[in-house]
């Protein structure tokens, strides 16, 4: 199965009131203080980018130096999944739980998806 159709059997369409119909955009949990979203490009590259209420601490700035992560403003990550790069989420996961249960689960649904995907 591809990681585009993987996705889209997982999480719908993206769509929002001020952005029309997005198909390469993936919003992974929506209504969160912590805001998700997985863009596809080239069928073969997957960014996550995180924004809001992002958990902050040396923990966090470890796990984004390890992985190239780049910060978006004061609280908000940004960083790419290639292929066999799954691992970095349920580490991100596990960092961020303790602060933000709900993030962390959404990044290991996601996981799992990728995975499914054979990505």
């Amino acid at each position: 199965m591809g990681l585009k159709k993987a996705l889209l059997d997982e999480y719908g369409v993206f769509q929002r009131k001020n952005v029309s119909r997005l198909a390469h955009l993936f919003e992974l949990n929506p209504d969160e203080p912590c805001q998700i979203i997985a863009e596809v490009s080239n069928g073969n590259r997957l960014r996550i980018m995180m924004s809001g209420r992002l958990p902050q601490g040396q923990a966090v700035a470890d796990w984004a130096a390890r992985w190239k992560a780049d910060f978006i403003g004061p609280t908000g990550i940004s960083f790419l999944l290639e292929k066999d790069g799954a691992p970095k989420l349920v580490e991100l996961a596990d960092v961020i739980e303790e602060d933000d249960r709900t993030a962390a689960t959404a990044l290991r649904r996601l996981f799992r998806v990728v995975r499914i995907a054979q990505f």
